[in-house]
C-alpha cells in the first residue's frame, strides 16, 4: 500500500449541542445530524475514492488537560438523492488538550479515549500522552462524512478538527 496525503479538512465547533442525536426523538433521528458539525471525506469530500484511511488531529481554545467529549458517527454516501443515509455511532470520545501550542490561545489534544466503539475495524490511536500532536487512525470503510456531535466541554471552547484521508486501496 502506497500513502499519500490528499487535503485537508477542517471543522471548528463552538457549543454544545442541546440533545444529542438518539434515533428515536423528533429532529434528532440519525438522518437530522448537523451539518455545522459534519467533515465531508471520501467521494463527497473532494477526496479521491481510492483512499481508505481518516487521521483525525485537534485543538481547542483553553488549559492543558481541558477536555470535551463527542459522540463521532460516520455517514455512507447518500443512498440517493432523495434519501439521505443515516449516521451509524462509532464511539464516544474523549478529547484532552496538552501543553503543545496550536495558535494563539490554541493547543493540540494529547490525549484521547474512545468509549462505547462500534466501528467494525481497529481504531488507532498515535503519539498520545507525550505533549505533541495525538491522533486517531482508522478505516473509513466508504463513509462520506464524519460527524463530530458535541456532548460536553469541559475548561475549553472552539474546537477544531482536521481531517485528512491517505492509503491506496
Amino acid at each position: 500500500m502506497s500513502t499519500e496525503s490528499i487535503t485537508h479538512k477542517k471543522l471548528t465547533i463552538s457549543a454544545v449541542d442541546a440533545t444529542p442525536m438518539d434515533g428515536k426523538t423528533d429532529g434528532r433521528l440519525y438522518t437530522d445530524y448537523n451539518d455545522d458539525h459534519v467533515i465531508n471525506i471520501g467521494k463527497g469530500g473532494g477526496f479521491a475514492a481510492n483512499f481508505d484511511n481518516a487521521s483525525i488531529i485537534g485543538s481547542g481554545a483553553g488549559v492543558p488537560d481541558a477536555a470535551a467529549v463527542f459522540n463521532m458517527f460516520g455517514v455512507p454516501d447518500d443512498f440517493s438523492d432523495d434519501q439521505k443515509s443515516p449516521a451509524e455511532f462509532i464511539g464516544q470520545v474523549t478529547f484532552t488538550l496538552g501543553t503543545a501550542v496550536a495558535g494563539p490561545g490554541q493547543r493540540f489534544f494529547d490525549s484521547i479515549a474512545i468509549t462505547d466503539e462500534h466501528h467494525p475495524l481497529t481504531i488507532g490511536f498515535e503519539d498520545v500522552g507525550n505533549n505533541r500532536i495525538c491522533r486517531i487512525v482508522l478505516d473509513d470503510i466508504g463513509y462520506g462524512k464524519l460527524i463530530f456531535e458535541p456532548i460536553t466541554f469541559t475548561g475549553l471552547s472552539d474546537i477544531s478538527f482536521i481531517v485528512r484521508e491517505f492509503g491506496k486501496k
